[in-house]
């Protein structure tokens, strides 16, 4: 059998190699898009309308106009970043890059609680999956909610061992929350987290 230590490092140096694969990934896709991936132009205006003018909204006939369209969080958060480092989209991309990064270690973690060979082989399949690299290189929801989705997994999974403690599902409940601001599909995760929460 694989000495735990030995796999535990052999995930630090793909997580390693993913870090440097992100960043070549994103310095050749800023090269020919230099907003990132194509996007329908959604959270960047709507950020920086909530920026400049405290509206969660769109410009309509020269009127900013607020909408519901879509749950606020990631427009909210990208308004925050933007008054750190500029209103570019090119900050959501890196933003973005390191959600993937935060993604593929917290699938580790959850692998791991069933094995550190499990938790490798996890997060080798999030790695290998193109359509994550793709989606971090665009200013778009994706890869915050998927990243908030699998926190959200890691809680429900402690909140379902033995002793329940109860901070672990209020930890699952407060990120279930945090998700279904980010993205509408959201509003299911709490139906399966009661599901697991009984079932366990």
């Amino acid at each position: 059998m694989v000495h735990t230590a030995q796999i535990d490092r052999t995930a630090a140096i793909l997580f390693v190699a993913l870090i440097i694969l992100q960043v070549v990934t994103t310095l050749n896709v800023l090269a020919y898009f230099p907003d990132g991936f194509w996007t329908e132009n959604f959270y960047h205006p709507l950020a920086q309308n909530l920026l400049e003018y405290g509206v969660y909204g769109f410009r309509e006939g020269g009127e900013l106009v607020p909408t519901t369209m879509r749950p606020p969080l990631y427009a909210v958060t990208l308004a925050g970043l933007y008054s750190l480092f500029g209103s570019s989209e090119i900050v959501g991309v890196l933003f973005n890059n390191a959600m993937f990064s935060g993604l593929v270690a917290t699938t580790y973690l959850i692998g791991r609680r069933l094995s550190p060979a499990v938790g490798l082989l996890a997060a080798t399949f999030v790695m290998s999956d193109s359509i994550f690299l793709a989606e971090a290189n665009r200013n778009q929801s994706d890869m915050m909610f998927a990243f908030l989705v699998v926190v959200a997994l890691y809680w429900s999974i402690r909140a379902a061992e033995r002793p329940l403690l109860l901070r672990h599902v209020a930890y699952a409940a407060v990120f279930v929350g945090i998700a279904t601001l980010t993205r509408a599909a959201g509003l299911y995760l709490g139906v399966a987290f009661v599901v697991l929460l009984v079932a366990a």
